[in-house]
Order: structure tokens, then sequence, then C-alpha cells
């Protein structure tokens, strides 16, 4: 072979600026497959967050946990997105990324409605006043003034509530158990509402309270007041804190791992039937609902959706944000050291009233935070 033949080594060699682009493409290529697998996740959370829910252990205890951390895989692979390959993978991923942590996560965009001088409204504020810390609900309560005032972990209080110089605004009360409702109109009568637990190995029959019905009489119209506590699910998410949830995904059948999942997946049907239950009753009504209390329960999955069968909530109507109201005092970081769960409501029966004003308290130290809606009669 003659010399001239021989393959030049310039010819052969890359430059730096083919190098580079070579670099840059498998850069962009392997971001693009990250972030469309992070876009994947995202759609799978959220068929997870508002299909399964409940009925599967695993997002059950997720939905416990502060919401962004659902979307932290599309977080993580935002930026070189946008940065590297804005238009394939950067603006869907963002655009996906912020449906997720807005409407996806319940933020609400509007700030109410101010009601026509002298119109016909309802007031209404909910707390649960159990591990309160000392705080004090008068500073929101006296800006809101309501006109029910409904309140958990109270049993037995009414009439040392009606005696304090400072809810002398309230002319009636009644208890049912640990349920208290302070009224500015005639409470009519009282009931408890109880759940009848299944039997268990020696044939035992636990019954729990889980919310009272009060009637009032609003001006001539009688309406059902639902104040509602359900049980907390602290126990169980506590106990899965170690891996415990990943039964719901990992507990196959024939693996060790299965019966744990079918304990887990019994607990959490307990608290559909029992959301099921006053579902129920709420839907037998002939007189106009409010519902309101800590049902212990995110606004998410199949809990929610039976919640809302006959009932609105007024955090979809006139509610902005996220609604936060517990924990009011954490010292989780991945919590940004504020609330991230929505689990005390204010809701209506659906086409007797519409939501004017649905607040969260926005400070105070106490386990819960206090919650105000305003109700007008629908069509006004």
């Amino acid at each position: 072979m003659s010399g001239s033949d021989a393959p030049s080594v310039e010819n052969a060699s890359i430059t730096p600026m083919q190098g580079c682009r070579w670099l840059l493409s498998l850069v962009r290529g392997a971001i693009r497959f990250l972030s469309w697998l992070s876009l994947a996740w995202l759609l799978l959370a959220a068929l997870a967050i508002h299909g399964v829910g409940h009925h599967n252990p695993t997002p059950a205890f997720l939905l416990f946990l502060p919401g962004w951390l659902w979307c932290a895989p599309a977080l993580a692979m935002l930026a070189p997105a946008l940065l590297f390959d804005f238009l394939r993978s950067g603006a869907p991923l963002f655009l996906a990324t912020l449906c997720f942590l807005g409407p996806g996560l319940g933020y609400e965009f509007s700030f109410g409605t101010s009601s026509p001088q002298g119109a016909h409204t309802l007031k209404v504020m909910t707390y649960n006043r159990g591990q309160s810390q000392g705080t004090s609900l008068q500073p929101f309560k006296n800006r809101n003034q309501p006109d029910l005032l409904a309140l958990q972990d109270s049993g037995g209080r009414a009439q040392a509530y009606l005696e304090a110089d400072g809810y002398k605004e309230f002319s009636h009360g009644a208890s049912s158990g640990e349920f208290l409702l302070l009224s500015k109109f005639p409470i009519l009568n009282t009931q408890p509402i109880v759940f009848t637990h299944q039997p268990n190995k020696q044939g035992q029959i636990q019954r729990s309270e889980l919310g009272a019905r009060f009637e009032i009489d609003w001006a001539g119209t009688r309406v059902a007041v639902y104040n509602m506590h359900f049980p907390t699910h602290r126990g169980m998410l506590q106990s899965e804190r170690n891996g415990g949830f990943l039964s719901g995904v990992l507990g196959i059948p024939g693996t060790p791992l299965a019966q744990k999942r079918h304990n887990r997946e019994a607990y959490w049907e307990v608290t559909l039937r029992q959301i099921r239950q006053v579902s129920d009753l709420v839907g037998k009504e002939t007189i106009p609902v409010i519902l309101v209390g800590d049902m212990n329960n995110p606004p998410f999955g199949p809990f929610h959706r039976t919640l809302c069968e006959h009932l609105v909530d007024g955090h979809s109507e006139a509610g902005h944000g996220y609604g936060y109201t517990f924990p009011g005092q954490t010292n989780n970081p991945l919590a940004l050291f504020r609330p991230w769960l929505r689990i005390d409501y204010a809701l209506h029966s659906k086409g007797a009233w519409t939501t004017l004003r649905h607040e969260a308290e926005p400070g105070r130290t106490s386990q819960h935070r206090a919650l105000f809606a305003e109700f007008g009669k629908a069509g006004r």
C-alpha cells in the first residue's frame, strides 16, 4: 500500500467541537428519558391520589405526606430539562408539575364572594380544640363573627361556653359526646352519629361515635348540622414509617407481605365504610345540610368522592390556596415548618346553598387551625 493510500489521521480524528456536540446529544437524550420517566410518574401519582387512595395501603399512607414529595422526581429533573431540552421535555414537564402542584393537590384560586349587605347568610366555624396549646380562638372568631360554632373534643362544655364572657353572642348550646354546637339560633334536637364495627373474633361488637347531628331553626328554616370527628390514623401511620406501607405494592399473593397488605386494606376499608354511612345519612335528609368538622382524612380519592356524593366542599367553591389546617405547629422541614394537610372541612348539601367564603385560620400554634365558612342560599 502506498503512502498516499493510507487514511489520514487528521481526517479520522474527532474535533473538540464534534466531541462536545456528541456529549451534549448524549446528555440531552439522558435528560429527555429521565424527564419523560418523571412525567409518567406524575401521571401514576395522580392516578394513585385521585383514583386509588384508601383502597391500597401504599397511596393511603402517602396521602398524609407533604404533597410536594409526590413530585420530587419531576422537581429534580425540571431545571436540567428546561436548560438542555426545553421544547421536547422541559416545557411538558414544567406544565405537568404545575398542574400537579396546583389543581392536582387541591390548590384553589378563588378569593370568595362578599355577601351583599343585608343578605341572609349562615356563618359557620369549626374547630377541634384538642391540644390547643393554650392558644385562643377569640381573634379568628371575633373577626368572622360566626352564627354557629362547632367544636370537637369538647364534650360536656356547652353550659360553660354559654356562660363565658368570650362567647356571649351565642344564646343556644348543646352537646353530644365530644361534640358541641354553639348557636345564635334555637337548637331543636341532637342525636349521635354512631358507627358499628364488624364483630371481632370473640364476637364482640364495638361502636364508635363519629359525630353528632344538630337540628337548628334558622329563621324559620330547619337545617341539619353535622359536627364530625373521624378517628385519627396517627397510630397506623407511625407504624408504617419503616416501610410497612410498601406492602400495598410488594404484597402480591403468595409472598410474606400478602397478609400484611390484607390487614392494612382491612384497616383502611373501615374508614371507607364510615364515610359511606355518613354519606348515606346525608342523602336521606329532607332538609338542608351543613357538615363540618375534623374528618382526619385528606380530600382525595374514594374518601372524598363518597363525602361529596350529596355535599359540596366549600373549599372547591370559595377557598384560596390549599386550605391546610393541620398541624398548626410543626418542626417538619419537609413541610417547610407549615401545615400540610387539609383534614378539617365545611360542606353543604347540593342545590341548597352556595359557599361565599371559606377560610382556614392563617396562623396559630394549636394542633388544628379553625375553619370558617359562610353559606348563602342557592340562587341568591
